[in-house]
């Protein structure tokens, strides 16, 4: 701003005035004009003295009237801008009354200097209004904050404002002394309390990440999760978020900062939940399914996918993708689809069911599904979840105890009629060998006895497979030679082999034995050839292998569980037609065939599962339609068996005219005996009652050397009989002949003193052996 020189003013002033007083129209107006300039001096001298601050505009207002009065309107213009300019820094209001007590100096006819006071008037107006405006920004300002301050007393999450630079808290929430648990007045005096309170573990990370985000200008909202320390030991969690409101060199940052340590506490208890019940799940064995309907997409845990007979993979799909994927049994189909949408739609009160789903190996595995479903307020179900539970294992014991039941079932069938069968057939049997002898081979009669015992074997065979089967026959287990047996039976079969069916074999067992009996294991090698080549009619592939095969983990076999062990492995394959999914549940099952009528039994698969049972192994079955079938049998390895030695057939031992005393109620049977025992070099004495056989021993005990009965007899049994024999001479030498050779009733015989127990119908070679042997410690001989 321009500042005028007083001294200069002043003389100009000084003439001007004496010119004036000179005239005397304007004597009157002297003493005024001189007062006026006296009064610009004062205040120009007084402005000066106070550096032209804020006295400058009272001196510039001065001036401008006292050239006013003196008729100088260019010069009095120019003071009064500059007192406008002064004013500015001084108030609206004090400006206007400065200036009005100037305008009433001003003569009515000086129209320039009341168009600048009009002027300035409106400039004035303006500036109030505009301060008028700016209070009532102010007040609507501060009622916000009060507003602000309201809500942030009564929000639970604490609020905040601080400026960077320097670090200062300018504002925080009461939420904090309740979340940190320190007083607000400590953060005030403190700002460095607020990271102190971070957890250990957790402020570094906090003050690295802030740090970054205020280095990246802060152009997006800051958020972060940490724990907070309270000075009790009491720790909380919090979310916070925050925002830069200010980028100039103090940098403010305001935010909010949210308790969730309920929310955590909530998410822990819930991982927790989680893991226990996938811990449980797994413990369980069991597989889960959750469906989600309005949507349609279903979750299978991977348990349940291998339960399913799935390769695992992505644990949510659509659900009629997951029903694409699985392969169940044709005739649990419908049956599933309504139990599932009769739950569904309320008409029943539970969804519980047993299914078979087919797997990659071609079995059918069962499976129980069990599920609850969430209903909306309408009724209609939205979700539904539950678990599958592998219960093949049970379903197969079950199998297996209804295989026995029929087994038994049939056992007991066979008991009843095995002794009065036995003893037709060893009657047929025993006479047809002593026809054999008094005929020339060759001749039409001989041919004919030949016939004639070739059915009564036949016979002979169908009751030791349903005894053996139904496991009530007499086994003498011992160490098998398993690759031995095997070798030999397929060399006896390898003539029944067509020429249209390929054979290959591969036997590496060496001398690996398994408990059991030997003669049994050659009838299941027999039978699964058997089976193999009539599945292959028109020719094909015949496999046969045995091999040694550990077991880390218990398996489930089709009939049967197999546990942790080494197993000898039978292996019978074919390329034939397979087995179909309906039939392959019974194949097992007695008299079960699906063969033309006279081309099978039905009792030789039956037969291999009873003796595999006895070994105690079990059978798997692999099988597709139209590709053939492999039936492999594990048998549990129980050391090595010797080498099998040749050895020519050895004669059979005969008597030296020992009395034998024989007993059987049959005529046929009674005659039979007597007449090998007399060949064999005995003396037979027969009677056809036990009665009438232990009164002719009362009278002499010490003439009979041994004694041969029946079991079943009317009046008294062979095994009564053998009680009382043992009580008039202990140690007798008894053997007893019975066509129903059961464990209890062998332990029984054994008991009451029989010395063996021999099967019916007994061939000649079998009694002289078992006779040789129970008199060999008395005649001082080797059997």
């Amino acid at each position: 701003m321009q500042q005028p020189d007083p001294a200069l003013d002043i003389a100009a002033l000084q003439a001007q005035v004496a010119g004036t007083l000179a005239a005397a129209e304007r004597a009157r107006h002297a003493q005024r004009h001189l007062e006026a300039a006296q009064h610009y001096e004062q205040a120009a001298r007084q402005a000066g003295a106070q550096g032209w601050t804020a006295g400058e505009a009272l001196a510039h207002e001065g001036a401008a009237q006292s050239l006013a009065l003196l008729g100088l309107a260019t010069a009095s213009e120019a003071h009064w801008r500059r007192a406008h300019a002064a004013h500015a820094r001084c108030g609206a209001d004090a400006r206007l009354r400065e200036l009005e007590q100037a305008h009433a100096f001003l003569r009515p006819g000086e129209a320039q200097d009341t168009r600048l006071v009009d002027e300035l008037r409106r400039e004035i107006r303006e500036r109030q209004e505009a301060e008028r405006q700016s209070a009532r920004v102010q007040a609507a300002l501060a009622e916000s904050e009060q507003r602000f301050r309201r809500m942030a007393d009564a929000t639970p999450d604490v609020i905040w404002i601080t400026e960077l630079l320097p670090e200062r808290v300018v504002y925080v929430s009461p939420s904090f002394e309740r979340v940190w648990g320190r007083k607000a007045e400590d953060l005030y005096r403190d700002p460095r309390l607020w990271t102190a309170s971070i957890h250990d573990e957790d402020r570094e990370a906090v003050e690295h990440a802030f740090g970054a985000w205020i280095e990246c200008g802060a152009d997006r909202a800051w958020t972060a999760e940490f724990r907070v320390v309270q000075p009790g030991g009491a720790v909380r969690w919090i979310h916070e978020r925050g925002v830069m409101i200010s980028d100039d060199q103090v940098g403010r940052v305001t935010g909010i900062s949210t308790d969730i340590t309920e929310r955590k506490e909530a998410e822990a208890a819930l991982r927790i939940s989680e893991s226990r019940f996938a811990l449980a799940a797994a413990g369980s064995n069991d597989g889960i399914f959750d469906w989600d309907i309005p949507n349609d997409r279903m979750y299978l845990s991977e348990r349940a996918q291998r339960l399913y007979g799935l390769e695992p993979g992505p644990e949510v799909r659509k659900r009629e993708d997951w029903v694409r994927m699985l392969r169940q049994h044709p005739d649990d189909a419908a049956r599933r689809t309504a139990l599932l949408w009769g739950y569904l739609e309320g008409r029943l009160p539970a969804y519980d069911g047993e299914y078979r789903i087919l797997h990659p190996d071609g079995l059918y595995r069962w499976v129980r599904i069990q599920g609850l479903c969430v209903r909306d307020a309408s009724g209609r179900p939205t979700r539904m979840a539950g678990s599958i539970s592998d219960i093949d294992p049970h379903k197969r014991a079950e199998a297996a105890l209804r295989q026995t039941q029929r087994l038994e079932a049939v056992g007991t069938l066979a008991g009843g009629i095995a002794h009065d069968f036995n003893n037709i057939l060893g009657a047929v049997l025993g006479f047809g060998e002593m026809a054999q002898r008094g005929t020339r081979a060759g001749s039409r009669a001989r041919r004919d006895i030949d016939f004639i015992m070739t059915a009564a074997e036949r016979g002979r065979a169908l009751v030791e497979r349903i005894l053996a089967f139904s496991r009530s026959g007499l086994i003498e287990r011992v160490p098998v030679h398993i690759e031995h047996v095997t070798q030999e039976t397929l060399q006896l079969m390898s003539a029944a082999i067509p020429a249209e069916v390929r054979f290959t074999q591969q036997l590496t067992t060496g001398r690996a034995a398994s408990l059991g009996d030997a003669t049994q294991w050659h009838q299941v090698v027999m039978n699964l050839v058997t089976n193999a080549l009539q599945a292959m009619p028109e020719g094909g592939t015949l496999r046969v292998a045995l091999t040694l095969q550990p077991l880390d983990r218990p398996r489930v076999a089709t009939t049967g569980q197999l546990v942790a062990g080494e197993y000898l492995v039978l292996e019978v394959a074919d390329t034939g037609a397979g087995i179909a999914p309906e039939h392959l549940a019974r194949i097992f099952d007695p008299f079960f065939t699906t063969r033309e009528a006279g081309s099978g039994t039905g009792l030789g698969l039956s037969l291999v599962h009873g003796i595999v049972t006895e070994f105690g192994g079990a059978v798997d079955v692999r099988t597709e339609p139209g590709a053939g079938s492999c039936f492999s049998v594990w048998l549990p390895r129980t050391g090595d068996a010797a080498m099998p030695t040749d050895s020519m057939p050895a004669r059979l031992p005969r008597g030296r005219h020992e009395q034998i005393l024989v007993v059987d109620d049959e005529d046929a049977l009674l005659h039979l005996a007597t007449q090998r025992l007399a060949d064999l070099g005995y003396v037979p004495v027969g009677f056809r009652s036990g009665a009438e056989a232990l009164a002719a021993f009362a009278a002499h005990p010490e003439r009979f050397d041994a004694v041969l009965t029946d079991e079943r007899m009317p009046g008294m049994s062979g095994t009564e009989l053998v009680r009382a024999l043992q009580a008039l001479r202990p140690g007798i030498p008894i053997l007893l002949l019975t066509g129903y050779t059961d464990a209890e009733r062998v332990q029984r015989a054994r008991a009451v003193g029989a010395s063996a127990v021999l099967g019916k119908p007994l061939a000649e070679r079998d009694l002289a052996r078992a006779l040789a042997r129970v008199l060999a410690p008395a005649a001082g001989r080797t059997a």
